[in-house]
């Protein structure tokens, strides 16, 4: 019995690899939180974290709005799937395409809002 070997198809691959590349130096250019450093054990804060820290941020000072306004405010592209997966349950709908800050997330969000902007400045 004898196991074939499929052909390595390297252009395809090296075209795979460079959209890769090229999402990652996208994600690490837009970031504002620049002490992410490799083998530490603080938490890393990703785009989207920041992105999401602006939006909360945002919702604290008026209470509530539309992913429209937000989205003129705070100029975050994917202000409306942000609000609407809620992966860290920091927003809460209060109906149809108004959105509000879950009471109890407003102070883990002032402290990311703080270790963001604090260390930013360093």
């Amino acid at each position: 019995m004898f196991l074939e070997v499929s052909v390595y198809d390297i252009a395809r691959s090296k075209a795979r690899n460079k959209k890769r590349k090229e999402s990652i130096l996208k994600e690490f250019s837009l970031r504002q939180y620049s002490k992410n450093i490799g083998g530490t054990k603080n938490k890393h804060i990703t785009r989207y974290k920041e992105e999401v820290n602006e939006i909360a941020m945002y919702l604290i000072s008026v209470s509530s709005a539309s992913p429209k306004e937000i989205k003129s405010f705070t100029n975050i592209e994917k202000t409306s799937s942000i609000l609407q997966k809620n992966y860290d349950g920091y927003f809460k709908r209060v109906e149809r395409g108004i959105y509000c800050i879950d009471s109890s997330k407003i102070d883990e969000i002032k402290h990311m809002h703080q270790l963001i902007y604090k260390n930013k400045n360093d």
